[in-house]
């Protein structure tokens, strides 16, 4: 495999594999090297890599590594059994799980948003205009844009919550 797929899959995946570091790893700038030694076992290792299955999992999995490694190596700061950390990661891996589901829910909500409210968002979030100029851009107060993105966001937030639970059969 070549470099350029690499450097694609890395950059579609980076940050939410530095979040899962992060919630592993009190230190951000220890977070931060951990990630950078995970990218480089990575790039050494791509050629292992499988083409076409999850890239996420397989960064995580070294991701694991890199965090244990760290836990063991800082001794002297954190005094964890290899069961205690063992646990900490798979508790982690479930609120990676959970986020994972919620961002797929979100993507399924905002399907469901009329045109008018998808734009609103897409305007605040994706192209990321302050709310005062997406209000001069419609002709509305700042104050009654707020309180129309403020239901927008409830509709959004419900519909998570609904299409989660039903994922979990509840």
């Amino acid at each position: 495999m070549n470099k350029d797929k690499f450097f694609k899959l890395f950059l579609q995946n980076n940050k939410k594999l530095f979040a899962y570091i992060v919630c592993c790893v009190p230190n951000y700038a220890d977070a931060e090297d951990i990630l950078q030694d995970v990218a480089s076992v990575m790039w050494k290792k791509f050629d292992s890599y499988e083409d076409g299955t999850n890239f996420y999992a397989w960064a995580k999995q070294i991701a694991k590594y890199k965090i244990s490694y760290y836990y063991r190596s800082q001794k002297d700061i954190w005094r964890f059994d290899s069961d205690v950390l063992q646990n900490i990661i798979e508790a982690n891996d479930e609120v990676s799980q959970k986020h994972d589901s919620r961002a797929v829910a979100l993507q399924g909500c905002l399907n469901k948003l009329n045109s008018n409210d998808l734009n609103l968002i897409k305007q605040r979030f994706q192209d990321n205009i302050s709310v005062r100029e997406i209000a001069i851009k419609n002709s509305v107060s700042v104050s009654k844009l707020y309180k129309h993105l403020a239901k927008v966001y409830a509709v959004l937030g419900d519909c998570i919550t609904k299409t989660t639970l039903a994922w979990e059969g509840r």
